[in-house]
């Protein structure tokens, strides 16, 4: 956690633009967690690993910059699985499961278990995770939130403690699909220090994820030709079993 009184100070200052109706964005003065392997400036940012323990971010990540730009208040960083690796919130350095607020036997999914937490819990109204093969998503299903995965190089991860170069990639936790696209809207764009990072709107014409209308989405499909596919690696020990071998 940070300094409560460094984040009151923020709060203040944000209610004090709302007042004069002069807020920097619908989410200023919306406090956020982070996970733990996004930097921070100010917080300690150590993966959930002993290696980096006790390390305090000299720096903001390119995404929560534009998160701190838009007036967001940032009060801590949110456990996880050491390095990213880990399904289930329970490999972190402190060797305890993550529990599910909605039901403490029961784990938060993982590897992003702090972030999907503080939300479901209300510590936070929205977190950021990472995502590599279902570590934002995943917990998310486990905490009953919304969640989103973008698509590689939507937004940078200059700053963030990478599991995967290749195809990790950073993205919200809320408690609507709206408060999604706002912090999507947010931290998604180019960015001069990850150049993986481009402007897909511009180089792809690809609209704009709030411009797609109601119509658009419940549009009914056809399964004709569909082929589905069970992957047997996905029976896993730690899986219950009414999920097995479907």
């Amino acid at each position: 956690m940070r300094s409560k009184e460094e984040a009151l100070e923020e709060a203040a200052a944000s209610q004090k633009r709302i007042e004069r109706n002069e807020p920097l964005s619908k989410l200023d003065g919306i406090p956020l967690a982070i996970k733990d392997n996004i930097l921070t400036k100010g917080l300690l940012s150590s993966a959930s690993s002993n290696i980096l323990d006790g390390f305090v971010a000299p720096i903001n990540s390119t995404a929560v910059q534009k998160l701190r730009n838009a007036g967001a208040i940032v009060i801590g960083s949110a456990n996880m699985d050491e390095m990213g690796m880990g399904s289930f919130g329970m490999y972190g350095k402190n060797g305890t499961m993550v529990k599910n607020p909605i039901d403490p036997d029961h784990f938060a999914g993982g590897s992003s278990a702090g972030s999907a937490v503080s939300v479901k819990a209300y510590q936070a109204l929205g977190s950021l995770g990472t995502d590599t093969g279902g570590s934002v998503n995943y917990p998310a299903h486990c905490c009953g939130l919304f969640s989103m995965k973008p698509t590689f190089g939507r937004v940078s991860r200059f700053g963030q403690i990478l599991y995967s170069s290749s195809n990790e990639t950073t993205g919200p936790l809320a408690h609507s699909i709206n408060d999604i696209h706002l912090l999507f809207d947010t931290i998604q764009g180019p960015d001069q220090h990850d150049s993986n990072c481009i402007d897909f709107r511009d180089l792809h014409k690809i609209r704009d994820i709030e411009r797609v209308t109601n119509s658009e989405l419940d549009s009914p499909g056809t399964l004709e030709g569909l082929r589905v596919g069970v992957l047997d690696e996905f029976n896993i020990a730690e899986l219950d079993d009414r999920n097995r071998n479907i």
